[in-house]
């Protein structure tokens, strides 16, 4: 398995306050990372923990379903409002 491209990157600080949806399209090493060699439908739910855990992101955060399966919640500042992918 790659290494975690945000590990030591020098962007981390502008990432981990970027929302997943635009942290995932404006960083093509981080699309690379989560869908290569998956379909970009599918993403690898043990590289995105990863990228959480080096970004510490403030705007977004992961939960598992029963069947362990990730989501990402991004956190948007209103108690109702959550947007999962």
């Amino acid at each position: 398995m790659t290494n975690c491209p945000c590990k030591n990157c020098i962007c981390v600080p502008m990432c981990q306050s970027k929302h997943y949806a635009d942290l995932i399209f404006d960083c093509s090493l981080i699309w690379d990372y989560l869908v290569q060699p998956l379909t970009p439908t599918r993403r690898n739910n043990g590289r995105l923990g990863l990228i959480q855990k080096a970004l510490n992101p403030t705007t977004w955060s992961l939960f598992s379903d029963s069947n362990g399966l990730a989501y990402v919640d991004n956190n948007m500042q209103h108690e109702d409002c959550h947007f999962y992918y």
